[in-house]
């Protein structure tokens, strides 16, 4: 699925940059929405030392999210936004086990565009979120749909997190109404209690209690 959106944003971008000679370029300026990837770096050294502990491998450290928001402009080029994205990652061990960290957050954010020319921009700014990570492990794999009922083999946990996250930007006109933007950030994120088993929560160490770290967004925009 993250596959064929990547494709499909790729696509959008390809055709976008066809010769329109009828149309000039002209940034967004009232309000808009569009689709995003951003490429998160995650501190994962605790985490994955209690992986590895007990047998299970260990994730990278970069996760890549996908999503999508609205945006709104006033006549002071603050430009507003909320959004919602997701992503996640998974490791298999050699003896079967497997484990899944998937990471989804939704926000807004607010952005001073400062414009060079009508197709050209750059923007100073900053986004805050509330988000859960979920932890998905399994140890063993049943052998039938009774032995799976009957016998737990799975483990899932969760927890919310909260994330702020300055950034500077640029933008591009490169068709009219249709911008494609850039931004780098570094994001400071902090879970809001204990790890979760349903309802139950969690004693002991507390994996991605609090981080930072690096933040590379891309916005394919398109308004009016």
């Amino acid at each position: 699925m993250r596959k064929n959106l990547l494709i499909t944003l790729l696509l959008c971008l390809f055709l976008a940059t066809l010769p329109s000679f009828a149309e000039e370029n002209l940034l967004i300026q009232n309000s808009g929405g569009g689709g995003m990837i951003e490429v998160l770096q995650i501190d994962m050294v605790e985490l994955n030392s209690l992986l590895t502990q007990n047998g299970y491998n260990s994730f990278g450290s970069t996760m890549i999210i996908f999503g999508g928001g609205l945006l709104a402009q006033n006549d002071k080029n603050l430009r507003y936004s909320n959004f919602g994205a997701s992503g996640s990652l998974s490791s298999t061990a050699e003896n079967g086990q497997y484990a899944n960290l998937s990471f989804t957050h939704g926000g807004f954010g607010l952005d001073k565009i400062f414009t060079l020319s009508d197709f050209i921009g750059f923007s100073l700014g900053g986004s805050a979120s509330l988000g859960k990570y979920k932890l998905e492990l399994i140890k063993d794999t049943a052998t039938d749909i009774e032995d799976g009922i009957s016998n737990s083999y799975q483990t899932v946990m969760t927890v919310p997190v909260f994330m702020i996250k300055p950034q500077v930007g640029a933008s591009y006109s490169i068709k009219r109404y249709m911008d494609l933007e850039v931004k780098a950030g570094y994001y400071y994120s902090h879970i809001l209690g204990n790890w979760k088993q349903g309802k139950n929560p969690l004693e002991g160490n507390q994996p991605l209690e609090q981080m930072h770290g690096f933040s590379l967004l891309v916005n394919l925009n398109f308004g009016f």
